[in-house]
């Protein structure tokens, strides 16, 4: 569903996200016209970090004002967030932030710890010197993104490494697994509002993974990853409801470490 044009009517009051909901200093960065990248990272950034609360109704006209830019790249941003599953169309010609529910959480978690082994899998036999120098590389990037407190950089560096083992994979089953992190990250952007650049756990998992990938243990990279995905997405999920047991999860990590897939 694409996102409509909305008419150039006010919002219902205390609903519609007006120019009010952009700080001054984020106005700043995006004076002279932003493009739509700008405008979607900065829309992006704002629902993630709660500034613009789950459920909020979008008015068109009043954000198009207050980045100063026509309808058309506005709506293409909003269209964006909308693929992302951060925002809903309204058949008013509006568009709603998002809720987040936590069954849609562990479904996606169970998926993205059984399509990434897989694609790890297929792409570990395949890795060569290059392979690891880009994940010794991105290591290094988090581990500086860390000192600097850069969250976002951070997780462009984690994407980056990420994204080596699962390189060989074919195409269409590593943009699903992509998909899938970006959403996972979404989910603990909202609930967990943690600081995962500060997680020295997954400074210990990330190493295990190169080490596995180095030694092309297919076996070990596999349950690496398989561990590491399913700690982060129980850690969210309990933090999000305690008392809730996340069977899908861990049916999922039983799943992965009950193959005994060999290389």
């Amino acid at each position: 569903m694409r996102m409509p044009e909305e008419p150039a009517a006010q919002g219902t009051r205390g609903e519609a996200v007006s120019g009010k909901a952009i700080d001054s200093s984020e106005q700043a960065q995006v004076k002279g016209k932003p493009d739509v990248g700008q405008i979607h990272r900065e829309l992006r950034e704002q629902i993630l970090a709660g500034r613009i609360p789950a459920g909020t109704l979008l008015s068109q006209v009043e954000l198009a004002m207050s980045f100063g830019v026509s309808r058309t790249p506005l709506r293409e941003a909003l269209r964006m967030l909308q693929e992302e599953g951060l925002i809903q169309a309204e058949s008013n010609r509006r568009a709603r932030v998002a809720t987040f529910h936590l069954d849609d959480l562990e479904a996606i978690s169970g998926q993205r710890i059984l399509l990434s082994s897989l694609a790890t899998f297929i792409t570990v036999p395949h890795l060569d010197s290059g392979d690891y120098a880009a994940m010794a590389n991105s290591c290094q990037a988090m581990a500086a993104a860390t000192d600097a407190d850069d969250i976002a950089g951070w997780r462009a560096a984690d994407a980056a490494f990420h994204a080596v083992h699962y390189s060989r994979a074919p195409q269409r089953l590593h943009h699903e697994v992509i998909r899938l992190a970006e959403r996972n990250d979404l989910y603990r952007s909202v609930w967990l509002r943690d600081a995962p650049h500060r997680d020295a756990q997954t400074v210990v998992e990330h190493e295990r993974i190169i080490l596995a990938c180095q030694q092309h243990n297919v076996l070990d990279a596999v349950h690496g990853i398989a561990r590491h995905q399913a700690r982060i997405a129980i850690t969210v999920l309990t933090h999000a409801v305690p008392e809730r047991e996340p069977a899908i999860i861990r049916a999922a990590l039983q799943l992965v470490l009950g193959l005994g897939l060999a290389g």
